[in-house]
């Protein structure tokens, strides 16, 4: 998605758990078109998530620090605040757009959002 969504080469930093599976190849085609930093990152607690409730976490902050026609992409989950956050970035946005990647299980919740300021 990002490689034809973004036509100029760009510094592309990918903050991940890289849990999914089969991501070699569309990783190498986004490090073929854009300078790629991949930042693993994983949690312990997220193999077993305490029952707090609901939670919802919200962050100006990545939207500050992008140029004036800087993007956004958020990995995020189909669930009952997905449009809360879609409303929320379509503020900050002028073109937001969800998807879903083929390479994304079928039966995962995973969608990305895409904001370009």
């Amino acid at each position: 998605f990002l490689v034809r969504s973004v036509r100029r080469r760009a510094l592309v930093f990918l903050i991940s758990d890289f849990m999914d599976t089969d991501l070699g190849q569309p990783l190498a085609t986004l490090a073929h078109k854009h300078e790629t930093i991949a930042l693993h990152l994983s949690d312990p607690l997220e193999k077993d998530l305490p029952a707090v409730g609901k939670v919802i976490f919200r962050d100006k902050t990545a939207y500050d620090f992008l140029d004036s026609d800087g993007s956004l992409i958020m990995k995020t989950f189909q669930n009952s605040n997905l449009k809360t956050l879609r409303k929320d970035m379509e503020l900050s946005f002028k073109l937001v757009q969800t998807y879903k990647p083929a390479a994304s299980k079928k039966q995962s919740g995973e969608i990305y959002l895409y904001g370009v300021k």
